[in-house]
């Protein structure tokens, strides 16, 4: 399982049948017990990254990275030098 929101990610199970079902492409898989499921084939390996789910995963990393860059005081605020609309950038604080 690949999808990185999904309960089941990292693990791995018996493929059985990689199938179109009412125009979804599914794959057909046991569990550890032996128990059919089937699950959208784009939240396996079995076909290509949905580009949703990727582009997801990156803005999801994204918002982690600002909030511990916040967190830390690290985070650029529109009241500083360099950033914001209309500020000055930061080289030439030193001149003026």
């Amino acid at each position: 399982m690949t999808h990185p929101f999904h309960p089941l990610h990292g693990r791995d199970f018996e493929f059985v049948a990689y199938r179109q079902n009412w125009g979804e492409d599914r794959v057909h898989l046991h569990d550890e017990y032996g128990h059919l499921f089937s699950v959208p084939a784009g939240w396996t390996d079995v076909a290509a990254a949905d580009p949703f789910v990727v582009i997801a995963v990156g803005a999801d990393n994204l918002c982690h990275l600002g909030r511990c860059t916040a967190e830390r005081g690290l985070a650029p605020s529109a009241g500083r030098a360099g950033f914001g609309v209309g500020g000055r950038g930061m080289i030439f604080d030193s001149w003026a």
